[in-house]
C-alpha cells in the first residue's frame, strides 16, 4: 500500500524551468506522451489527492470536462470559480436536507483540481478532477437525470456558472469514458487504482495547450 508522505519534494530533483521529464513522480506513473509536465501543476495534483485521502480515507474521484458556450467571453475566467461555488452550495444543501430529515450525514469533503486549456480556434475549455468523501458519494448516477444525483449537480453548477438554462448546458458538460475512481487504502487494489488515477490526471500538467498570462490562470485547486 502506498505511503502518504507530505514532505515537499526535494528541490534538487526539480527540473530546470519548472518542467518534469521523468516517467514517475513521488513513486506514481505520469503521462509524458504529450510532452513534459509543469512541475507545480503536477505537485499540486498530487498534494490535492493526498489531502483528500488524509481527510476522507475512502475517496470517490471523478473526471469531467467543461466547455464554454460559443458566444461566451473567453476573458471571463471567474467562470470556474462560480462553478465550484455552485457545486459546493448544492452539496452543502443536500447535506443540510439530510440533517433536517434526521439522517446521519457524512461530510462531502469536496476537493478539486482544474486546468484551463486552449483548444481549436483559440477557445478555452476546462479539465476537472473532483474528489469527495466516498462515505457520502459513491456514484455519479444517471447522466440523463436533471436533478437529485451527482452528475446532475455538476451540470447544474456549470449551467449556473455560464448563465444558461440547464437544458442548454447539458452539451457543455462531458464525462469521459470510465470517469470514476474509488480510492480505499483498505482495498488490496488501492495502489493500482491510485496509480491509474494519477497517470490519467497527470495529463492536466502537460505544457502544450496552456496559455500563461497574469490575468488568466491555467491551473487551480481547492485549499489543502
Amino acid at each position: 500500500m502506498a505511503q502518504f508522505n507530505q514532505t515537499p519534494f526535494q528541490q534538487l530533483l526539480k527540473p530546470v524551468n519548472g518542467l518534469w521529464h521523468y516517467w514517475q513522480f513521488q513513486g506514481l506513473p505520469v503521462n509524458l506522451n504529450y510532452g513534459p509536465l509543469i512541475y507545480d501543476y503536477l505537485d499540486g495534483i498530487h498534494q490535492t489527492i493526498i489531502s483528500s485521502l488524509l481527510h476522507s480515507p475512502r475517496t470517490f474521484a471523478f473526471r469531467v470536462d467543461l466547455r464554454l458556450p460559443a458566444n461566451f467571453s473567453v476573458q471571463d475566467t471567474a467562470v470556474i470559480s462560480r462553478f465550484f461555488a455552485s457545486l459546493k452550495a448544492q452539496l452543502d444543501a443536500a447535506d443540510a436536507k439530510k440533517e433536517r430529515e434526521g439522517k446521519r450525514v457524512h461530510s462531502h469533503n469536496l476537493r478539486y483540481v482544474w486546468v484551463r486549456e486552449i483548444g481549436e480556434y483559440g477557445r478555452p475549455h476546462y479539465h476537472v478532477l473532483v474528489l469527495l468523501n466516498k462515505d457520502r458519494y459513491r456514484t455519479l448516477g444517471s447522466f440523463d437525470a436533471e436533478e437529485g444525483n451527482l452528475s446532475a449537480r455538476v451540470t447544474k453548477a456549470w449551467a449556473s456558472a455560464v448563465g444558461l438554462p440547464l437544458a442548454q448546458a447539458d452539451g457543455l458538460v462531458h464525462f469521459p469514458p470510465k470517469p470514476t475512481y474509488t480510492l480505499d487504502p483498505s482495498d488490496p487494489g488501492f495502489t493500482d487504482v491510485l496509480k491509474s488515477l494519477f497517470f490519467r490526471v497527470s495529463y492536466f500538467a502537460k505544457e502544450p495547450t496552456k496559455f500563461f498570462d497574469r490575468a488568466q490562470r491555467s491551473y487551480g485547486a481547492s485549499r489543502l
